[in-house]
């Protein structure tokens, strides 16, 4: 990615999103914010979503040389009830907290009431005159001696297993218990908080766990395609929950066979032609599932049934009729919730699959392109519902069951 890249004068680098509830795209901030880009003649910009994880990231694949100018165009018109500051201003306030030695500078056409730490504000109209300003850049190779950015390709960090989650409540806890990892201090992946463990029955084998900061496919990739370049694991597991095919018991455990999108394609006038796109799991890896399977169900079973704490905690459930199946899994890019929808839609694509949600295909097929492909990925979710009259009732059991099942493959030693 390094060649695109001019390294004879600075990029300049804006954060932008699009308002919350646009009316009237003629008028859109965002819209003419750009358009104000685009005809600043002789400028190397690039625009990036309002993400932070996604600018560290953008960050570490950018060579050393290059000379950056960081600018936050917030999004400052709200109609939620009145019009205000989008609070906080989470791209500043992250930048200005967690990675200090980043300088960046505001701009809207509204006035802002931004912490006094932040000096650099001004109004949109005035970007041009600001731009041709002789304004000191930042060398990323300056930036880079600090613990935030390090060039990923050269981290020295490697780790057993890597294990992310989509959510940090019910998913996350559940994974951090049933491990009993603890926050790491000492270890940084931009500003994410880092929990690290080992095994109890291999204690050579050393865990990291993240969860994301937002749901959804691309999240997940971006921060698995983080992890394997600063950890370089040799596996990378998620666990979480998901949505079942009618019929599937509650907490049932899935592992995804391969994992298929079905939303590209072409859209004509009467039809949609859709473009099927798959990622298969390691076929090794999901053999020594299979050969393990009958006994790390049991096991989970068991801790389930001899723990009063957990019996106490799960009681609406029946431990004993807990099942794990090995089936393709289908994800989306939004929440499902509509009668049929499973058998209608995703089982007319693949009469197998089992199970949907929105982050499986990120975290596969980031091991696919990060790392040269040595990582290999493993998708264990649970069962939360059956994609219609959604509620949260089961989400905590179904968490802990993925976790839980995790934990008696790396612990039973059926992957080493």
């Amino acid at each position: 990615m390094e060649h695109q890249y001019d390294l004879s004068k600075p990029l300049h680098i804006f954060f932008n999103e699009t308002p919350i509830n646009e009316k009237d795209n003629s008028d859109s901030q965002t819209k003419n914010f750009s358009q104000l880009i685009a005809n600043i003649p002789k400028i190397q910009y690039l625009e990036i979503e309002y993400k932070i994880e996604k600018f560290l990231l953008l960050l570490s694949l950018m060579p050393d040389e290059l000379e950056i100018y960081v600018w936050i165009h917030p999004n400052i018109k709200r109609t939620m009830g009145s019009d205000t500051e989008y609070p906080p201003l989470i791209v500043a306030d992250s930048l200005r907290v967690n990675h200090p030695e980043i300088r960046f500078r505001l701009i809207s056409r509204h006035p802002l009431s931004a912490p006094a730490e932040i000096k650099s504000k001004y109004t949109i109209d005035q970007i041009t005159t600001i731009i041709g300003l002789d304004i000191q850049p930042q060398k990323l190779s300056e930036i880079r001696k600090t613990r935030v950015i390090s060039k990923n390709t050269s981290s020295k960090k490697t780790v057993d297993f890597a294990i992310v989650t989509a959510l940090f409540k019910d998913e996350f806890e559940s994974l951090v218990e049933v491990f009993n990892l603890e926050k790491d201090a000492k270890v940084n992946l931009g500003g994410k908080s880092v929990y690290t463990g080992k095994l109890k029955s291999y204690p050579e084998k050393n865990i990291v766990a993240v969860y994301q900061t937002d749901v959804g496919i691309t999240e997940a990739s971006a921060l698995v395609t983080e992890v394997i370049r600063e950890f370089k694991p040799r596996y990378v597991f998620m666990t979480g929950v998901c949505g079942g095919a009618v019929g599937t018991k509650l907490g049932t455990v899935v592992i995804a066979k391969y994992i298929f999108r079905f939303h590209k394609g072409k859209l004509e006038d009467d039809r949609f032609l859709r473009e099927l796109e798959f990622v298969k799991i390691d076929e090794l890896l999901i053999r020594s599932v299979k050969e393990g399977d009958s006994k790390n169900i049991n096991l989970v079973k068991a801790q389930l049934i001899g723990s009063p704490t957990l019996n106490e905690r799960f009681h609406k459930f029946n431990f004993q009729s807990l099942k794990s199946i090995i089936d393709p899994m289908a994800c989306t890019e939004y929440v499902v919730d509509k009668k049929d929808y499973f058998k209608e839609v995703i089982q007319s694509i693949d009469r197998k699959a089992t199970a949907v949600e929105m982050e499986s295909y990120g975290v596969a097929r980031a091991t696919e392109t990060s790392g040269r492909g040595e990582t290999k990925a493993l998708i264990i979710k649970s069962v939360m519902d059956n994609t219609t009259a959604k509620n949260d009732k089961a989400k905590g059991y179904a968490s802990y069951t993925s976790a839980m099942y995790l934990n008696a493959l790396l612990e039973s030693g059926t992957i080493v």
